[in-house]
């Protein structure tokens, strides 16, 4: 009976720890994408109220995999050479190749949405959606990232989204998109600063 029992229980942890895991969608790593070491790094105090919405605009739609992890190199060697920031901005960019690739990362500041970086967290969809909108694969990685996020720790259960332009002078994250997101369940038309813990 003893047997049995344990046998059991592991299968129990095993079910639980895939499910978890079932959370999360795939995440291309830095190492995976050849990003560069960061110059600094700020721990990020989480969980946070926020994700904010980005576009590149340039780079272009990476349909590929291959495409997709030269438009981060390309992302990341603008945000250091020429913005001069320590790193890409970014917590994380989604691909037109349906991965989701991994910025900053959960857990650090970014640089992203000028004073709101240690309120949200930065995802980018690497494209131009100024006349079109991304994927629908690429909105299921929204989601997936989201609840990744919430059952992580990172984001607070109640996360809102809201798109770069609410907050800043831009057009980001593109005007068909921003149209789009203002449909969003999680989207709020009003982020104010005082949520943050």
């Amino acid at each position: 009976m003893g047997i049995h029992k344990t046998i059991f229980t592991l299968a129990v942890i095993l079910v639980t720890i895939t499910l978890a895991s079932g959370l999360c969608p795939n995440i291309i790593t830095r190492a995976e994408w050849g990003a560069e070491s960061p110059e600094k790094q700020e721990a990020l105090n989480e969980p946070v109220p926020y994700l904010a919405i980005h576009h590149t605009y340039k780079p272009k739609f990476c349909s590929s995999t291959e495409l997709c992890k030269r438009a981060m190199k390309s992302i990341q060697d603008y945000h250091k050479n020429e913005r001069k920031w320590s790193d890409i901005g970014y917590s994380f960019c989604i691909g037109g190749d349906g991965n989701v690739y991994e910025g900053r990362g959960w857990g650090m500041v970014g640089a992203h949405t000028y004073a709101w970086n240690n309120k949200a967290i930065g995802v980018c969809f690497i494209g131009d959606y100024t006349s079109e909108l991304p994927t629908p694969e690429m909105m299921m990685r929204l989601d997936e990232l989201t609840q990744c996020g919430i059952e992580g720790g990172h984001l607070k259960e109640d996360v809102k989204y809201f798109g770069h332009r609410q907050v800043g002078a831009t057009e980001c994250p593109g005007k068909a998109f921003f149209a789009d997101i203002q449909g969003m369940t999680r989207w709020t038309p009003n982020p104010t600063k005082e949520t943050q813990p």
